[in-house]
């Protein structure tokens, strides 16, 4: 396997409101969800780092 392969990542969640959703990048956006009582969060992109 090579370990040269790098890439950013872009992260979105669906969760109940009032939950908390924790990640290592800070939250970029929190938007209604597909359904009542529900959001999504994004997180800002990631920088680059390792794929495995």
């Amino acid at each position: 396997m090579s370990r040269t392969l790098k890439s950013t990542f872009d992260f979105e969640i669906e969760v109940p409101k009032g939950q908390t959703v924790i990640s290592n990048m800070p939250v970029a956006s929190e938007r209604d969800g597909s359904h009542s009582g529900l959001k999504f969060v994004s997180f800002e992109r990631t920088p680059v780092m390792s794929t495995y």
